[in-house]
C-alpha cells in the first residue's frame, strides 16, 4: 500500500472546454473589475454591491414549520382578543402594532397605566461618601386574586 505525500509524483489533471460556452457573456462588462473601479472613480459610488444586508439572529425559539408559525400568531390574536376592548381600541384593533408598542421599553410607563404590565422597582444608590440613607419605601401587599362565586373553595360555611 503507497502512502501519498507532498514529495511524490502526481497525475495532474486537466480540463479543456470545447464547444460553444455556455456562459452569458453580455454581463462580462460588468463584472470586470477595471469597469467597476473606472465607474467608481467617477461616482464615487459602488453601484454593482447587492443591496440586501445579510441579517443575524438567534432563531433558537422560531417555530419549525408553517403549521407552527400559523399557530404562534393565531394564539397571539387570541391574546390580543382577551385583552379590554379600551386597549384593543388603543391600537385599532391591531395587533401587530400592540406588539410592537409592547416591545419598546419606552413604552413601560404607558403600559402600566393601561394595567398591563406592573410597575418597576427602582433602586436607589447611597454612596458611602455621603452617607445618606435612603428613605424608606411603603411596603405594598400583593392583592388576593379573584375567587370565582362558583369556587368550593370560597364557601367558608364554619
Amino acid at each position: 500500500m503507497k502512502f501519498a505525500t507532498a514529495y511524490a509524483s502526481r497525475k495532474r489533471v486537466t480540463f479543456e472546454t470545447t464547444g460553444p460556452s455556455k456562459t452569458h457573456q453580455a454581463m462580462a462588462p460588468e463584472c470586470d473589475v477595471n469597469s467597476i473601479m473606472r465607474k467608481y472613480e467617477k461616482t464615487g459610488v459602488l453601484s454593482h454591491t447587492n443591496s440586501f444586508e445579510g441579517r443575524y439572529a438567534d432563531f433558537t425559539f422560531t417555530p419549525i414549520d408553517y403549521q407552527e408559525s400559523i399557530n404562534a400568531v393565531m394564539a397571539a390574536d387570541e391574546a390580543f382578543g382577551a385583552l379590554p376592548a379600551r386597549v384593543r381600541q388603543r391600537f385599532h384593533n391591531d395587533a401587530g402594532s400592540f406588539v410592537e408598542f409592547c416591545s419598546n421599553p419606552a413604552n413601560h410607563d404607558e403600559l402600566v397605566k393601561l394595567g398591563l404590565a406592573a410597575p418597576s422597582e427602582v433602586t436607589e444608590v447611597v454612596s458611602r461618601e455621603s452617607g445618606e440613607q435612603p428613605s424608606p419605601k411603603p411596603k405594598t401587599s400583593p392583592k388576593a386574586p379573584h375567587k370565582a362565586s362558583g369556587d368550593p373553595s370560597t364557601n367558608s360555611e364554619e
